[in-house]
């Protein structure tokens, strides 16, 4: 995570600082989630976990739990949070995010966790450690 904010703090001086060709570069606009992605990495920062209310695809009212964000991910223009709930990693995406704040509980995120290599074997955001990859 730290090399990746140091690559995107190092391509946003480099773009900033080359003015003449700024409209020659073009990203894709992220327009869902937005909102929740500096509190979420605010906590990553600092440790802290948050409470979250989200509405899940199959649910009809959200549920309310505590996240220690270890990382995130965007993947086809959404944002996706990824951290440990009951001590299990679980994915989940920002736009279904209804509320968030921090909690005050501090967390230390696992040194065997790796946020590049945890979806390397996948498409996406999917990813089952119970199925081996396949070369395909």
């Amino acid at each position: 995570m730290r090399q990746w904010l140091i690559n995107t703090f190092a391509v946003n001086n480099l773009i900033n600082e080359s003015h003449k060709i700024k409209q020659r570069i073009l990203f894709e606009n992220i327009p869902s989630g937005q909102q929740y992605l500096t509190p979420i990495i605010e906590a990553m920062r600092d440790g802290l976990t948050l409470e979250i209310a989200y509405q899940s695809y199959w649910s009809d009212k959200p549920k309310y739990l505590e996240l220690a964000p270890y990382f995130v991910k965007v993947f086809k223009q959404r944002w996706y949070v990824i951290g440990a709930r009951n001590a299990q990693i679980r994915t989940y995406a920002l736009d279904r995010i209804q509320q968030l704040k921090p909690t005050g509980n501090q967390f230390t995120m696992p040194d065997d966790i790796d946020p590049e290599g945890y979806f390397l074997n996948c498409y996406g955001i999917i990813q089952d450690e119970e199925i081996a990859p396949e070369e395909v």
